[in-house]
């Protein structure tokens, strides 16, 4: 995952919430749906529970009529990605799923790309390993297509450690390189020294 800061912080959403929460239009109840989104987004690498109840929280709302395709998507992709985190796979597939569906129907590819992302990792945990190869590489090109450094990235990154995994050290040297020069780029550097101890492993076991 990467280290990128959320353009607002936890505290900015729940207090946006707050003033969201007696007011009765159908406007506001979408703007709901985003908030809690991005909250579960913003907390799931500190709170994975609370990241849940939010995304849940959200997916409820979206899914009140008249159902608004775009805030469900976005609803369904907040949980999938808080179950991921919480190692509920098969419910995070399914949920991921949907998402993917439902952006592929609405033609975003932005949604597209980091669904198909979420999904090749929860193939990864999952041991299906070929078939979460083929959706990070289709991650890789939708990423391209939206000039997505980071979510590149964070693909490349997925599927050095898949190839790690499978004892395929220079393969997976070649994916940490090309992962660690777009996170130069970005300058995330806590994820350039992750990358960097994951060279190391590999180096180590094609020299013994």
């Amino acid at each position: 995952m990467s280290e990128k800061k959320d353009a607002v912080t936890t505290e900015e959403l729940k207090n946006r919430l707050l003033l969201l929460k007696d007011v009765q239009s159908e406007a506001v109840r979408l703007e709901r749906v985003s908030v809690l989104a991005t909250l579960a987004r913003t907390l799931i690498h500190t709170d994975a529970q609370r990241s849940l109840d939010a995304a849940q929280e959200a997916f409820d709302l979206a899914n009140i009529h008249p159902i608004h395709d775009r805030k469900l998507a976005q609803s369904l992709y907040a949980l999938g990605i808080s179950n991921l985190h919480l190692t509920n796979y098969p419910i995070a597939f399914s949920q991921l799923q949907e998402a993917l569906a439902l952006y592929k129907k609405l033609n975003i590819l932005v949604g597209e790309a980091k669904s198909t992302w979420a999904i090749g990792s929860t193939y990864q945990y999952l041991g299906a390993y070929p078939e979460a190869m083929e959706a990070l590489a289709e991650a890789i090109i939708m990423y391209k297509k939206i000039g997505s450094k980071q979510g590149e990235a964070e693909a490349l990154e997925t599927i050095a450690i898949i190839q790690q995994s499978q004892q395929t050290h220079e393969e997976a040297l070649e994916a940490f390189r090309t992962s660690f020069l777009l996170y130069e780029e970005l300058g995330f550097k806590n994820n350039q020294a992750y990358i960097l101890n994951n060279q190391a492993v590999s180096y180590l076991a094609l020299n013994n």
